[in-house]
């Protein structure tokens, strides 16, 4: 899907995705013909968040990428694999409870 991508699309990177005020901006989103990479610790709640927006808008361009942000890794991994990505128009939407998150 990656490359698929027209890059006239506005991308929103939204952190938080799998629930709460994170989804239900992705979903608006996607709602508006965004291209939406929704971000969570949980692959079973990013998969569950795919199939509740495709449900509805099956034309939507979503996919779920996992992104920890109380881990250092994960953060690193994430931003090398965006910037391979090569992607316009992008817009990162912090949705997550970073209060919750236990950062060492």
């Amino acid at each position: 899907m990656h490359s698929s991508i027209h890059h006239c699309i506005q991308t929103a990177i939204i952190t938080g995705a799998t629930s709460g005020l994170g989804f239900e901006t992705a979903f608006a989103l996607a709602k508006l013909n965004w291209h939406v990479i929704l971000t969570g610790r949980n692959h079973h709640k990013g998969q569950s968040a795919l199939q509740r927006i495709r449900s509805e808008h099956p034309e939507a361009t979503v996919e779920y990428e996992h992104l920890d942000l109380a881990s250092l890794k994960s953060i690193s991994e994430f931003s090398n694999q965006l910037h391979h990505r090569n992607l316009r128009n992008s817009q990162i939407w912090c949705m997550a409870d970073l209060n919750q998150a236990a950062i060492c």
